[in-house]
């Protein structure tokens, strides 16, 4: 037996020799390749079957986009602040209007005016400020003379009624106590009947009268003194009667003359 293993022993010390005389390289053993390390985002995932946690960003995202949303304090706050400043739309209200018929302000005096009014040392002369007529057009005769012909011009009161008698009532801005009436007579002149003055608390005094006639003369002024009068007056009465024509009678103008108190 022993025999035997030498035999082995020696053949194959001869085997070797004859193939250069190096022993038959041994395999090494392969080099085990590296696990692969797992990457951050496999670490992250989660595994199967667990609820990722909402980030900040995501969270304030679905804040924005949820309308059912409760606001907190401070946008409630503003919200309100937000709806207080909005402007309040008013409606659209129509201002009224007052129509006054041309015929009662053409020619009137502004209110407050003194037409004509003239200083002479303690004299003062004016003409009517306002007048109301039991006919016709009676502010035609208030303020300024405005008609210097003869003949029934729209410019002059008149009384409406041919050969018929009137009332024409003047009003004067300046109180005083009476020393003059003019009446300035346009058309069929000498119709003036009657004159009163009108004291401010309406108390009347006839300063003149006389009968209807014609006077050729026209147009012309008809001077009424006015004595006996101590009072302060600021109105006059002036009573026509045009039988005497048969026709219109026109006044244009009355001016007042007298001293301030």
């Amino acid at each position: 037996m022993r025999l035997t293993i030498l035999l082995v022993l020696v053949t194959m010390v001869l085997v070797g020799t004859a193939c250069g005389g190096q022993p038959a390289p041994t395999a090494e053993p392969a080099a085990a390749e590296p696990t692969a390390e797992p990457s951050d985002a496999a670490a992250e995932s989660p595994t199967q079957g667990d609820t990722p946690e909402p980030t900040d960003t995501e969270e304030s995202a679905e804040d924005d986009a949820d309308p059912t949303a409760t606001p907190t304090g401070e946008q409630a706050t503003e919200a309100a602040d937000a709806t207080a400043t909005l402007p309040i739309p008013q409606p659209d209200v129509e201002e009224p209007t007052i129509d006054i018929p041309a015929s009662i302000t053409a020619g009137a005096p502004s209110l407050g005016e003194v037409p004509g009014v003239q200083y002479s040392g303690n004299s003062v002369s004016q003409y009517a400020q306002s007048a109301t007529a039991s006919s016709g057009q009676a502010f035609q005769a208030a303020g300024l003379p405005n008609t210097t012909t003869c003949g029934d011009r729209p410019t002059a009161w008149s009384s409406g009624t041919p050969g018929g008698t009137a009332t024409l009532t003047l009003v004067f801005g300046l109180p005083v106590t009476p020393t003059e009436l003019r009446i300035i007579e346009t058309f069929n002149p000498g119709a003036v009947v009657r004159v009163d003055v009108l004291t401010i608390g309406g108390a009347a005094t006839t300063v003149y009268e006389a009968a209807p006639t014609s006077v050729g003369e026209c147009p012309r002024t008809l001077s009424v003194p006015v004595t006996g009068v101590n009072v302060v007056i600021n109105g006059a009465v002036i009573t026509i009667d045009q039988s005497a024509s048969g026709g219109l009678s026109q006044i244009d103008a009355v001016q007042l003359i007298g001293t301030q108190p």
